[in-house]
């Protein structure tokens, strides 16, 4: 190379030249702001929340949390006990009930899945074990159905036995007496 750039008489071009620093300084900072709003702001962000009850009668709850400011579409959906990672030979459960409606759930809403009757599935003991309940969403406009686990699940009887056997910390006391109760 003949010509070296030295950053002096760049600094010196954008000093006679301001505006077209200003130019690219406010279109970069604009592109900032939109690639922020698009993959960040304007994201899907669904929640799930459960109440599973073994009381006769009575009906199991989820219920789905929109938290972001865009509506979703819901074209199809399943409920799954899928196998954890460490419990690789385990057969998914699936306990969809028969009859599945689309709804839409509004930004910053939330929409109740209600399981009744011969709606109902099984939550506790061998269908748990070693599985993660999920419920398995297909959006309109998404070509990957979206995965929210529901509940923290149960692991494996073994993975419970090795977890009683370590021993666990025991959290700090807290001796902080505020100013004013001195």
């Amino acid at each position: 190379m003949d010509h070296v750039i030295n950053f002096a008489d760049v600094l010196d071009y954008v000093v006679k030249n301001p505006i077209p620093a200003w130019a690219a300084l406010v279109s970069t900072s604009l592109a900032a702001i939109k690639m922020w709003e698009t993959f960040w702001r304007d994201r899907i962000q669904l929640e799930t929340s459960y109440f599973l009850t073994g009381e006769p009668g009575s009906q199991h709850e989820i219920i789905v949390a929109n938290l972001s400011p865009v509506p979703v579409q819901v074209a199809n959906w399943n409920l799954t006990w899928k196998p954890r990672w460490f419990a690789f030979w385990r057969k998914e459960v699936n306990v969809t009930p028969e009859e599945t409606r689309r709804f839409k759930i509004e930004g910053h809403n939330n929409y109740q899945l209600n399981f009744k009757g011969f709606d109902r599935f099984e939550w506790g003991g061998a269908v748990a074990s070693g599985r993660q309940l999920v419920l398995e969403f297909n959006l309109f406009g998404r070509s990957r159905p979206l995965l929210l686990p529901v509940g923290g699940g149960q692991s494996a009887l073994w993975w419970r036995k090795i977890l009683a056997l370590v021993p666990r910390p025991q959290p700090k006391r807290n001796n902080w007496i505020p100013r004013t109760a001195r």
